[in-house]
């Protein structure tokens, strides 16, 4: 699932996010390897989610990602001599 094109006549366009699409499109950004936009999505999942469990899911899965992040950044650091 991907995010929703904003289209201003569609009184849907401003509802608050449900956990399930956050979930979805947060997925998809991992797994097409855009991290940033993944640690973003999953901290409005956090605050999205009722129960527990979901918020928990989100908070971990946001660190993940900041862990993607950092571990990117350090690989091209690496290569680099100055």
């Amino acid at each position: 699932m991907s995010l929703r094109k904003i289209d201003i006549n569609d009184r849907r366009t401003f509802t608050k996010p449900k956990w399930a699409e956050l979930y979805n499109a947060a997925t998809e950004a991992e797994i097409s390897g855009k991290y940033y936009l993944a640690q973003v999505l999953w901290k409005q999942a956090f605050w999205a989610a009722t129960s527990g469990i979901n918020r928990k899911y989100a908070y971990a899965k946001s660190a993940v990602c900041l862990k993607q992040i950092s571990d990117i950044k350090r690989s091209k650091n690496r290569g680099r001599t100055t």
